[in-house]
């Protein structure tokens, strides 16, 4: 089977990383000072601003691209392998929904350029969850033994738990709306899509929701909650963007060997900042975004 484009790669549970906070909110603050420090004296400020932007673009993209994402494993036993090995699974379900190219993304999340579908998987469909709205409820009726693609939706084994010993990611869902008279809706085409501006310029989306319960009333309007199998198809913008910083310390793979070639690549990156940033922005602009067309090629990750 051909397969579409892929730039992300995966974590095993076990080795999966999140975010460190603490480096960013440093890079943020070097940020911040270096640019109050270039209204007043310019020179260094600005270099120490500059600089760490750069690094904090390369960290984040960085682990958007290699350590966001979580493995995700199959029993072969169950569901329906398409290859030749058990590394490439069929799903199969109905489509709950689809979010476009920057849906509920603010400028800065627009880095992330994916297309994506929601599929409730087989043997469920749309009506199974409407009468419960439970989300957690219909996340184990969906996840239960006796579900061929039920695995799919689980948590996988070691993966990273909150202090109390629940797990930090408990599955993907999507909010639905059903009435009495047997039709269905995405919430979002009752109350509207949020393309970004941090929910500024976006639609009121609880004014919708109200409008629309009080005009349709007499059909008891009832949200639910679907677990789905979140299926992107990828853009380029955050592989073009992290390849670009990377070109300016002469590749990023033997900037992870030690400690050394960290701080080599620190200083590289940093003389060439200020060409970076213009480097980045210009590969911002040029990526290419998600395609459902991509589907047609077996599909992104």
């Amino acid at each position: 089977m051909s397969q579409g484009p892929q730039y992300t790669s995966c974590v095993e549970a076990k080795d999966f990383k999140p975010k460190n906070d603490a480096l960013i909110y440093t890079l943020g603050i070097l940020i911040g000072g270096g640019t109050i420090a270039a209204f007043f004296s310019g020179g260094i400020g600005a270099v120490v601003a500059v600089a760490a932007l750069v690094q904090l673009l390369r960290y984040v993209l960085d682990w958007m691209l290699n350590g966001k994402l979580i493995c995700l494993h199959h029993n072969s036993a169950n569901g329906c392998n398409c290859g030749s090995d058990d590394n490439t699974i069929c799903a199969i379900g109905e489509i709950a929904d689809t979010e476009g190219i920057g849906e509920d993304k603010n400028p800065i999340e627009d880095v992330d350029n994916d297309y994506a579908i929601n599929l409730i998987l087989a043997p469920f469909n749309i009506k199974d969850f409407a009468s419960g709205g439970d989300a957690a409820k219909n996340l184990e009726k969906a996840t239960a033994a006796s579900q061929p693609q039920g695995e799919l939706l689980k948590c996988q084994p070691a993966m990273p738990t909150h202090d109390d010993g629940n797990p930090k990611f408990s599955g993907y869902f999507r909010t639905m709306i059903t009435t009495t008279d047997g039709k269905y809706n995405a919430w979002t085409e009752i109350v509207g899509v949020d393309y970004g501006w941090f929910g500024i310029f976006g639609p009121d989306q609880q004014k919708a929701w109200s409008d629309y319960v009080f005009a349709n009333a007499w059909l008891l309007p009832k949200k639910f909650f679907v677990p789905v199998l979140h299926c992107e198809f990828e853009g380029t913008r955050i592989r073009d963007m992290l390849a670009v910083i990377d070109a300016f310390s002469l590749g990023g793979g033997w900037c992870k060997k030690n400690w050394f070639f960290r701080a080599l690549c620190v200083v590289l990156q940093t003389i060439f900042s200020p060409i970076i940033l213009i480097a980045v922005a210009a590969a911002w602009a040029a990526a290419d975004d998600g395609d459902l067309a991509d589907a047609l090629q077996g599909g992104g990750t």
